[in-house]
């Protein structure tokens, strides 16, 4: 799919495209992973030198003064080159924090220091408020917002890591990501309060969602590019591998899914800019995203034999970073559960 895109806009998903192929790559989050870090730190350094981070804040504030489409041409390429970085965590809390009075704050973010949103252990999202939550990037991670109360009322706040009332154990995803669990009883600066966090907490999950259904596109981009790429190289009764109708129907059933989730995720990304956008819009697509991706990262094992179940090879670590991905903020059946809720009155 060809999208509608400006001429502005196909510049910065070229520029993306060279920064990611310059400071990503299945190599390097294998060597990441193996190093026990969940941040690659020289990508996240180049990705702020290159204002990445407020592309949904205000000029007047100090960001970009974009949409979501620009950020969807920006995680594609982080999703495509595995790039192990916050970045749509980071984009996500500079917008929430873009639209407070904290200046601190949002200047801390766009000058890439760590922040990372804490949500309920149950579905990803704010909605529980009480006991344990999880983040990830927690190892890495300088403060966290968290949903608490406050005299009776839900209320945000930015806990910075060393607070006494924060506890956190943090556990290791197969792609050497984090997946922290925490909880909180303390007094950190409040962020938001009152009636206005559910529907803040709501947008900000929506957004968190959406970051990670266009990551899992990349990655589906990537694993297809390998595939096709073995199957003109491998032979089999001394004919290649692609060269069987067989193989070749679903490589292309790949192709289609992959490009018509495409065309969705653009969309929902025009409707997130225009103000038009349904939360029931976001649930389909990560759960459709988390969907595709398996099919996707099932046939491209397949078709690589044992060698892409090993370590050694590439198409395995994409595979493994997928599985992190697909599960953070809502899986496949978290959010087909979520959009069945959503459009169960619309009947």
């Amino acid at each position: 799919m060809d999208e509608l895109l400006s001429e502005d806009q196909k510049l910065l998903r070229e520029s993306a495209a060279r920064l990611c192929a310059d400071v990503g790559g299945a190599k390097r989050a294998r060597e990441l992973r193996d190093s026990g870090a969940d941040i690659d730190t020289e990508a996240w350094e180049a990705i702020r030198e290159a204002g990445w981070l407020g592309v949904l804040v205000p000029e007047a504030k100090g960001g970009a003064g974009l949409g979501a489409v620009e950020l969807y041409l920006l995680l594609e390429q982080v999703g495509r080159h595995a790039v192990m970085v916050p970045l749509i965590e980071t984009t996500a809390l500079a917008w929430l924090v873009s639209q407070s009075k904290d200046e601190m704050g949002l200047s801390a973010l766009l000058a890439g220091r760590v922040m990372v949103p804490a949500l309920a252990m149950d579905g990803w999202d704010f909605r529980a408020g009480k006991g344990a939550a999880r983040a990830a990037f927690a190892a890495s991670a300088e403060e966290f917002l968290m949903f608490t109360h406050v005299a009776g009322e839900p209320a945000l706040r930015l806990v910075p890591r060393d607070d006494p009332g924060l506890q956190f154990s943090v556990t290791r995803n197969v792609d050497g990501s984090s997946a922290t669990r925490l909880a909180y009883a303390g007094g950190a600066p409040v962020l938001v309060r009152g009636k206005e966090v559910d529907a803040v907490a709501a947008r900000l999950g929506d957004l968190l969602a959406l970051g990670t259904a266009i990551e899992l596109l990349g990655l589906c981009e990537s694993a297809l590019a390998m595939t096709l790429e073995h199957l003109k190289t491998r032979k089999q009764f001394g004919h290649p591998l692609g060269s069987f109708q067989a193989l070749q129907h679903r490589v292309v059933d790949g192709f289609v899914d992959l490009e018509t989730n495409r065309a969705l995720i653009h969309r929902v990304c025009v409707a997130w800019d225009t103000g038009t956008y349904e939360p029931a819009m976001i649930a389909a697509v990560k759960s459709r995203s988390a969907r595709i991706v398996a099919d996707i990262m099932r046939t491209s094992l397949q078709f690589h034999g044992a060698i892409g179940y090993t370590d050694e090879h590439d198409i395995g670590i994409l595979w493994k970073h997928s599985l992190a991905l697909s599960a953070r903020y809502g899986n496949e059946l978290t959010q087909s559960d979520r959009f069945a809720r959503l459009t169960a009155d619309e009947e």
